[in-house]
């Protein structure tokens, strides 16, 4: 990715989004025939700066939404990615629309189960490439369809992560709630409680820095180090600095020395920190791509937030 470039993933699809009406005329691609006949192979590593599926998991039926970022080819005339579903079936995928260098693939995945993007092809110039994706870790290349029956169940999602709202009652404790609007009116009342007992607050400031996947697991590794030594030796250095300020106390949600439950990870450390009375939770993460290229901070926020 450039260096003076930042892709915002949402921002992508609709930008992106924006152009497909402009390029109507675009070539209609083929995988087979003379369209893409002696396709020059190039390395996924070399030729694609962003790789975005918006969907990890979809209701058959449903629309999915890949962009694919090009880091040194532009003016795509034509364009196909290929999708392998969990029976080996290909799918065929016309590009939507493009953005400079971004191509949009908006389809109806035909298949069940387990999706990979299998390859795309591409003419540019005159030039046609193809880009096969099975060097790239499966977890950044594939999404799962299920029946739309058996997409949830009981407000949950199957074969896919659980939704967990946990919010604090204004004082030591954490409760769970069964949707983010019930998690938000709790906050809200739990928070005017605690500014009618205690309008202004007495004592230092505390913050909880909590390093990612410390007491839980090695999170991404890459460069012959780990996610989990580099978050707490992030959180061991932001520590010290933060020490120093008056009328500030830094605590961590957990240490090297503790182990956190596979199912109950995020309550325990948001539990940590109310115990120890945070103001301010920090959490510390660095994430990969899958690809090697990134660079950055990721900031995080709702998607519909202002």
């Amino acid at each position: 990715m450039s260096h003076n470039t930042c892709i915002s993933r949402r921002g992508a699809i609709a930008s992106v989004s924006l152009a497909a009406a402009s390029t109507a005329a675009l070539a209609v691609g083929r995988a087979y025939g003379e369209e893409f006949a002696d396709a020059t192979p190039l390395l996924p590593t070399d030729a694609i700066s962003f790789l975005y599926i918006d969907n990890a998991q979809l209701e058959a039926g449903s629309e999915q939404n890949v962009v694919v970022s090009l880091s040194q080819h532009s003016g795509v005339s034509a364009a196909v990615l290929t999708v392998q579903d969990e029976a080996g079936d290909e799918q065929t995928c016309t590009v939507s629309g493009v953005q400079d260098n971004a191509l949009l693939f908006t389809y109806v995945p035909s298949g069940m189960g387990s999706c990979e993007l299998a390859c795309l092809q591409f003419k540019t110039n005159g030039a046609v490439y193809e880009i096969s994706f099975s060097e790239l870790d499966e977890s950044y290349r594939s999404y799962t369809v299920v029946p739309a029956a058996a997409a949830f169940s009981n407000g949950e999602a199957a074969n896919g992560p659980d939704l967990h709202v946990y919010t604090g009652d204004g004082g030591d404790g954490l409760a769970e709630s069964a949707s983010i609007e019930e998690a938000a009116s709790v906050a809200i009342a739990a928070a005017r409680r605690s500014r009618a007992v205690n309008p202004e607050k007495s004592g230092p400031l505390v913050i909880a820095l909590d390093p990612g996947h410390v007491g839980a697991s090695s999170g991404a590794v890459a460069n012959g180090t780990s996610e989990v030594d580099a978050t707490w030796k992030i959180a061991q250095f932001c520590k010290a600095e933060l020490d120093m300020y008056e009328n500030v106390t830094t605590v961590f949600t957990v240490t090297p020395n503790d182990r956190l439950g596979s199912s109950s990870e995020l309550r325990e450390r948001v539990q940590r920190a109310l115990n120890q009375g945070a103001d301010v939770l920090v959490s510390l993460h660095l994430n990969s791509t899958g690809l090697g290229i990134a660079y950055g901070a990721e900031v995080c926020a709702p998607h519909n937030s202002s």
